[in-house]
């Protein structure tokens, strides 16, 4: 199976002109590896002081049995295994379903997913599968216990896998398929957008009164399990979705 069809400009992509595809042959990292890097909580850049802030007030903390996703964070997810073996057994084990692909030009392990994802549907924008390696779908996994905790039922996204290069010239993490874009969340049955339902400048708080997309985004950054996890907050190039990805190796 060939994914030629699947690139497109979506996500990220959609708002960074610079973006190109590489020249053939560019070589991978070479110490490409498990588990994904792990990065301390604040250790991303700040976003530009001249970004808009959303005037928003806090308001007391609405009961927990009206409202699932207000309750206290649960414990961030077990960290990955160490190798990448037994990715594929350990999402048979999981539950999910996937189909495996053919040698996919920057993925080591490529898949499409054809179920839930730690009982979190995963829901294309665009109309294309989920492709991805192995190892993210297996983070994404995980993470499913920890979502569905905060009232998460889907993540609605525009892309995942697509080869090129990042506006800083280097490969995108999304041409390893270690990465995606999502758009809306279905939080407590609502389906929710991050441009218009994301507060900007609330910082990284998971405070239980909190809008419901900005504790996802904070427990979701807590997990520690992405490299990158970027937010409207990050820049405009972001203004509409959430950012998520893995490293492609361990440090």
């Amino acid at each position: 199976m060939t994914l030629v069809g699947l690139l497109f400009a979506g996500g990220c992509a959609l708002h960074d002109p610079a973006l190109r595809s590489p020249a053939p042959g560019t070589p991978l990292p070479p110490d490409y590896a498990w588990p994904p890097r792990e990065f301390a909580a604040g250790t991303l850049p700040a976003p530009p002081a001249e970004l808009a802030k959303t005037a928003w007030v806090p308001t007391a903390p609405p009961p927990a049995a009206a409202n699932a996703w207000a309750r206290e964070a649960p414990a961030p997810p077990a960290p990955p295994p160490m190798n990448t073996g037994d990715c594929l057994s350990r999402l048979s084990a999981g539950g999910v379903r996937f189909d495996m692909l053919d040698a996919t030009r920057g993925v080591v392990t490529p898949i499409q997913v054809k179920s839930e994802l730690g009982g979190i549907r995963y829901v294309p924008l665009g109309g294309l599968g989920l492709v991805v390696d192995c190892r993210f779908a297996l983070t994404l996994m995980q993470l499913g216990p920890m979502l569905r905790e905060l009232g998460v039922s889907a993540l609605h996204y525009s892309g995942a896998y697509v080869y090129r290069m990042s506006a800083k010239g280097r490969l995108s993490l999304h041409a390893n398929g270690l990465a995606i874009d999502v758009h809306e969340v279905t939080v407590g049955g609502e389906q929710l957008s991050v441009k218009k339902a994301f507060v900007k400048g609330l910082g990284d708080s998971c405070e239980s009164n909190f809008p419901p997309l900005n504790r996802v985004a904070c427990h979701l950054k807590r997990s520690h399990v992405f490299k990158e996890m970027l937010t409207p907050d990050y820049n405009a190039d972001h203004h509409d979705h959430f950012h998520l990805a893995i490293a492609p190796s361990a440090t």
